[in-house]
């Protein structure tokens, strides 16, 4: 079966808080693939816990990027539980602010073993474009209608970005932080 993209939806807010929360507009169906990025300041926080209330259990796909002033994961929740459900992500600093939190669902991804490849990068110098975020690790794929996933954010703006051929964008904040 070839995976579908259900639905991507996100809350933002730029009040103090360790703990941020996101509630699907829709509620997901069982055994699909559930993905958040979220998006945060200052960089010195880590994520303590990502949970929901459908006890999901929530894996990182890899580190936390940071440039100066943000931080940015991901994380996923495969063959997860059907019905309404909220996300929610706890940093170690309450004084955390400039919380984007998008979340996303795709149906028809392998209940196991799914995940095959990582790649990041965080932009040693943000602002300047010298050396782009977007050109740098890479992952080939190994086998055909792999679904490709990513996030990204800078503290500048991004009014030129756009998905690439044959990618779609499905979120945007304020030029900081699409997926």
């Amino acid at each position: 079966m070839a995976w579908a993209h259900v639905q991507t939806n996100g809350t933002q807010t730029d009040a103090a808080g360790a703990t941020f929360t996101h509630v699907y507009s829709t509620n997901p169906t069982a055994e699909s693939l559930l993905v958040c990025a979220f998006v945060w300041t200052p960089t010195t926080a880590t994520v303590s816990s990502v949970t929901d209330t459908q006890s999901n259990t929530w894996t990182a796909f890899g580190t936390i990027y940071t440039e100066v002033s943000f931080a940015l994961t991901a994380y996923y929740a495969l063959n997860a539980v059907g019905g309404a459900n909220t996300v929610s992500v706890t940093l170690s600093d309450a004084a955390a602010t400039y919380k984007r939190l998008t979340c996303a669902e795709y149906s028809g991804i392998a209940t196991s073993g799914a995940f095959d490849k990582t790649a990041g990068q965080a932009q040693a110098n943000p602002g300047t474009g010298a050396d782009g975020i977007t050109t740098g690790n890479t992952a080939a794929t190994t086998a055909n209608n792999e679904l490709i996933w990513g996030a990204a954010m800078e503290r500048g703006t991004f009014p030129a970005t756009t998905a690439g051929t044959g990618f779609t964008q499905r979120q945007r904040y304020d030029d900081t932080f699409f997926m």
